[in-house]
């Protein structure tokens, strides 16, 4: 990652650079940053009061004019000397980036404490995030009419103890055996649907066609069949689920064949018919006859079908 650093918005207010605008202007501001920037990539964050070639190159200047600029930002205040004038620095620049590198260092030796553990199977937890040296979190605070810069606020650090392979395992484990006692939601049984006449999927034409001729009898009226079932379980308000209805449509069709009275007349050697494969809990299948007449029945109960 590229090193940064951070850039108040207040700066230009500041008042030691409004003190730099008034003496050089915006370019003097331009060329304080710069100067900044190479102190955050110097070693020591510092650079050479005696030496301006390589500052003067990169800032594109004469190195007289840049001798000027460093004197002027000595004379505001903004950088100080040391080791009798050979190196120049920003106290508040150096404040910062140490703070920065002592918490980045007090991380890495946490991480690598953490790492060893992790590794040591017999190893035990060991690491004591009170004994880890961490430098003051909290952002110093910027000394009066002091340059604007800094590192952004951040929350405390929390120091993760690392667990043993043996401490891991052992909480798998548990959370297995916590987890055998739940009932799966597989185990609950499926909520049975109830259908009325009109809309359970056994009464779609095709569905009805298909079953009736599943369960034998492929030869009768079956367009007159599924009126008629469909006007009992209307005029009974019938309710049961699709299973049923089937059940309920194969006795109707077995009553009607015990009796004789199928609706079609049967084909040569007779219908093969189908035993009833459950009772059905709803009223009991009205009876048929050749030549049963729908609308006769329609308008001895005096009522509509609606299909």
């Amino acid at each position: 990652m590229n090193p940064w650093i951070q850039h108040e918005a207040t700066a230009r207010s500041n008042a030691r650079i409004l003190e730099l605008r008034a003496e050089c202007g915006w370019a003097g501001y331009g060329m304080w940053w710069a100067i900044v920037e190479n102190l955050r990539m110097a070693p020591g964050y510092r650079l050479s009061n005696t030496k301006l070639g390589g500052l003067a190159l990169d800032l594109a200047m004469p190195a007289t004019d840049v001798r000027k600029l460093v004197d002027t930002l000595l004379e505001i205040g903004l950088i100080e000397t040391e080791e009798e004038g050979a190196f120049f620095y920003s106290t508040s620049v150096r404040r910062r980036l140490e703070s920065l590198d002592a918490k980045r260092a007090a991380l890495a030796e946490a991480g690598k404490r953490g790492a060893a553990k992790r590794w040591a199977p017999n190893a035990e937890a060991t690491v004591d995030a009170e004994a880890v040296p961490v430098a003051e979190l909290k952002p110093p605070h910027a000394e009066p009419d002091s340059h604007p810069i800094g590192e952004a606020n951040s929350p405390p650090i929390a120091f993760r103890v690392e667990k043993s392979r043996e401490e891991l395992k052992r909480e798998e484990q548990a959370s297995k055996q916590g987890a055998q006692g739940k009932a799966s939601p597989v185990d609950k049984p499926a909520k049975v649907v109830e259908y009325r006449y009109d809309d359970a999927p056994i009464f779609l034409a095709a569905n009805f066609y298909a079953y009736l001729d599943e369960i034998g009898f492929p030869k009768v009226d079956k367009a007159r069949y599924l009126l008629q079932i469909q006007t009992v379980g209307r005029d009974k308000g019938i309710e049961v689920s699709d299973d049923k209805w089937r059940a309920f449509i194969r006795t109707f069709l077995n009553n009607d064949l015990k009796a004789g009275r199928l609706i079609d007349s049967a084909p040569a050697g007779g219908y093969s018919g189908a035993k009833p494969v459950q009772s059905f809990n709803g009223p009991a299948p009205t009876p048929t006859h050749t030549g049963y007449s729908i609308a006769a029945k329609l308008q001895d109960q005096k009522t509509n079908l609606y299909l």
